[in-house]
């Protein structure tokens, strides 16, 4: 768990562990391995920030298939369960996922 007040740089320590912010200085080390060299390796690192699905570019519709891929879920269950909750596939099919209000964010399936 990471603590500590707005503007310390929790988010942005995250990210470097991510990939996703540059380390200018210094080292990131998780159990004991830098966390450059484990960038890209599967079932190393896994988050769900949006900005990560920004960089992909695809709808959000896509981004719900590509998950549940990944999650080696059933994409029929993953689609019912969010319709039972208001966003209908057509809908998130022409929109990027931050085109989509914060309450249908909410209930795609990897929240």
């Amino acid at each position: 768990m990471i603590l500590g007040p707005n503007g310390s740089g929790k988010m942005t320590l995250l990210k470097a562990v991510l990939g996703l912010a540059e380390i200018y200085r210094g080292r990131i080390v998780i159990d004991g391995e830098d966390v450059r060299g484990i960038y890209g390796k599967p079932r190393i690192l896994s988050t769900n920030l949006e900005e990560v699905y920004r960089l992909l570019g695809l709808n959000a519709l896509k981004l719900v298939e590509l998950y549940t891929d990944l999650a080696m879920g059933d994409i029929g269950e993953a689609l019912r369960f969010m319709e039972s909750f208001g966003p209908r596939k057509e809908l998130i099919a022409g929109k990027k996922l931050w085109e989509l209000s914060p309450g249908q964010r909410r209930v795609l399936p990897w929240l």
